[in-house]
């Protein structure tokens, strides 16, 4: 089967949506399941060096919008820390180790993802007596362009549970990064996202969004979104938005360029443009045309 193709820029700071399934799309997250996947990243945000914006766990997939760093602006002080406080070790014993490919590791995209998932599905197969990959093809991300983009993202998929018909409120959901916030217990998270003017769109979208099409004692239809205040807020959750998860890059129209051009070499000679995403004011895409390995290493 031919791999995901995505662009990993290495060594930058850039956020990403982050999708992957369970093998055959199984429904194997449980409500116990989702609690000890979310206590996963909370711990696994103490060792990496990757931020976590966002998530939303469901039955058979989890959301992630995370945010790598650049190695050089953190010393290797700062990784002897993270070894000794995450694996138990005294200083010396982490000072020891080989700094070199432990900062290779935590700075890597691939890398946490990975770790993400074989922790939670070592713990799944240990409390199961089960054997065999719990997670199916490789995990799909999608670059975004800081600011409007990645609260787009970010709005989307929270609203996940409402488009699933799980649940009328995004934020009753517990399983997802609103809820954490809303509930004061976002200190996981990455928290600078959801400063400026582009916080006040999200939370319009996501606190809202529930109340559409909902009617009061007198059959007036109440929470209505007008689009011209919050665009494009009823596509983004009665329906699935292909660009959010099937696309190569995500932002402005001069975001994409510029990523095609710095990547084109890697994705393949067909000529592409960027794409508007229906109904997402300002956002373009690239979109995944083909399949392939991982782009930019």
């Amino acid at each position: 089967m031919a791999r995901t193709r995505r662009i990993k820029a290495a060594g930058e700071e850039v956020y990403y949506h982050v999708v992957s399934r369970t093998v055959g799309g199984e429904f194997y997250l449980g409500d116990v399941e989702k609690e000890r996947f979310v206590e996963g990243l909370r711990r696994l945000g103490k060792l990496f060096f990757v931020d976590l914006a966002g998530f939303c766990v469901m039955s058979n997939h989890f959301h992630l919008v995370v945010r790598t760093r650049r190695p050089e602006e953190h010393s290797d002080r700062e990784i002897v820390e993270r070894l000794a406080a995450f694996y138990g070790l005294s200083e010396e014993v982490a000072a020891a180790q080989d700094l070199g490919r432990w900062r290779r590791r935590l700075f890597d995209l691939s890398e946490y993802v990975k770790a993400v998932k074989v922790d939670f599905s070592r713990w799944y197969n240990r409390k199961r007596n089960r054997r065999g990959y719990f997670w199916g093809d490789r995990f799909k991300s999608v670059v975004l362009e800081g600011g409007r983009a990645v609260l787009q993202c970010l709005a989307y998929i929270e609203l996940n549970p409402v488009r699933a018909r799980i649940t009328d409120r995004p934020e009753k959901y517990r399983w997802s990064s609103l809820s954490f916030r809303l509930a004061g217990k976002d200190d996981f998270l990455l928290r600078d996202v959801l400063q400026g003017e582009d916080a006040q769109w999200y939370w319009a979208v996501v606190t809202e969004v529930g109340k559409e099409g909902r009617t009061d004692g007198r059959g007036r239809e109440k929470g209505r979104i007008e689009p011209g205040v919050v665009p494009g807020a009823v596509d983004l959750w009665r329906h699935r938005v292909r660009f959010f998860s099937d696309s190569l890059v995500l932002g402005s129209k001069g975001f994409v360029q510029e990523m095609y051009a710095r990547f084109s070499g890697c994705i393949g000679k067909r000529e592409r443009r960027a794409h508007r995403a229906g109904g997402l004011e300002g956002l373009y895409g690239l979109r995944r045309l083909a399949a392939g390995g991982a782009v930019g290493g």
